[in-house]
């Protein structure tokens, strides 16, 4: 590593308070200069990438994540996967599932090619096959892996019958990092959707956690959970 280039760790660490304090600009900058100090590095433009594709700049992360793909097309399944999102948010469905369809080929035992192949059967409403992938994602998810089984049970949340394996699973995770208000929030909002009247609690817990994480105010963010659970959570 050459002596002037952060760590990794470093990097994420950087960018994260810059995301607390709302300051794109530092978020994009920081990122950047890593990707171009370290270009044998795939988290560094993994990290770019979803600087970009979290501020909904789909277009700007489908040129960086290509660019690192190009450099490393077998050193992080993270690459493809982010890559294939951004290219479905552009609308892009088809050009998605061949990057994903090619990701399974090279990474057969990583859960992140199975996911996004189910976030698109999801969006199309195709259940058999949703079903199918859901199977494959959580065989390839490990039992101690709370990010990924939170974002299965995001998907899971969506699927006609499989609401009840969802909260399951975002209970799990709670249990697990109960300082994370995301998951909390989620379940929250699930529970209340489906009446149940531990809810609240959930609900609250993610409130006191909010603060100083992110520049969007708690409320925004818990209206728009609500708006997504309300489509697809049965009254």
């Amino acid at each position: 590593m050459p002596w002037f280039a952060p760590s990794t760790e470093t990097v994420e660490r950087r960018i994260r308070r810059a995301w607390r304090r709302g300051d794109t600009g530092a978020q994009e900058r920081i990122a950047a200069s890593y990707a171009r100090k370290r270009p044998d590095e795939p988290r560094a433009w993994v990290i770019w990438g979803n600087v970009r594709f979290r501020r909904d700049d789909y277009f700007g992360a489908e040129e960086v994540l290509k660019r690192g793909l190009d450099l490393h097309p077998s050193a992080d399944p993270d690459l493809g996967w982010l890559l294939a999102r951004a290219v479905l948010a552009q609308g892009r469905s088809v050009e998605a599932k061949e990057i994903l369809d090619t990701q399974v080929t090279m990474f057969p035992d990583s859960r992140l090619p199975y996911l996004g192949l189910l976030e698109l059967a999801v969006e199309s409403g195709d259940w058999d096959e949703a079903d199918r992938l859901a199977v494959e994602t959580r065989t390839r998810t490990s039992p101690g892996d709370f990010v990924g089984k939170y974002e299965l049970a995001f998907e899971l949340v969506r699927i006609p019958g499989r609401l009840e394996e969802a909260i399951s699973d975002f209970r799990e995770v709670v249990d697990a990092i109960p300082r994370n208000p995301d998951p909390l929030l989620l379940l929250g909002t699930v529970l209340e959707k489906a009446g149940d009247p531990e809810a609240e609690k959930y609900i609250d817990l993610a409130r006191k956690m909010w603060k100083g994480r992110t520049p969007t105010p708690f409320d925004e963010v818990l209206a728009r959970r609500r708006s997504y659970i309300a489509k697809f959570v049965p009254d």
